[in-house]
Parts: C-alpha cells; sequence; structure tokens
C-alpha cells in the first residue's frame, strides 16, 4: 500500500495553489501571469483553483517566467 502525502487534497490543487503562491509573491495578477506565459486569465484561474491541470509544456512557461528552479510536490 502507498502511502499519500497529501491524503484529502488532489494534485491539481495542491499544484495550484503553488502556483497561486508563486505568482502573488511576483505581486502579478492572474491576467499578468497569463499575458508571460501565453495563455487566458480563465486559463490561469482554472489552474489555481484546481480545475485544471496545466501540461507539462504551460507548466514549464510558468516555472520560467516566474525564474523559480523547481515547482515542488509538496
Amino acid at each position: 500500500m502507498v502511502k499519500k502525502k497529501h491524503p484529502g487534497k488532489p494534485l491539481a490543487q495542491r499544484l495550484g495553489t503553488q502556483i497561486a503562491a508563486l505568482r502573488k509573491t511576483k505581486e502579478w495578477t492572474q491576467a499578468d501571469l497569463a499575458e508571460r506565459v501565453g495563455v487566458e486569465p480563465e486559463t490561469i484561474s482554472r489552474f489555481e483553483r484546481g480545475a485544471t491541470m496545466p501540461s507539462l509544456q504551460t507548466l514549464e512557461k510558468i516555472r520560467k517566467v516566474c525564474k523559480t528552479p523547481a515547482l515542488t510536490r509538496g
């Protein structure tokens, strides 16, 4: 049996929380991040709410524009 690190919170929500926190440290709006990544602001909103997961390509773009080494699993 595999023990889950966060049994009550799905991956999409954990990732969305990290994206929102990272964006806020830059003092960017969702529209600011969306423009830099090349997506619609509603797309960033969906990521942050955990409604959808970004593709690996989009996640890499977010990482690059935010100049962070990696988004963590935590």
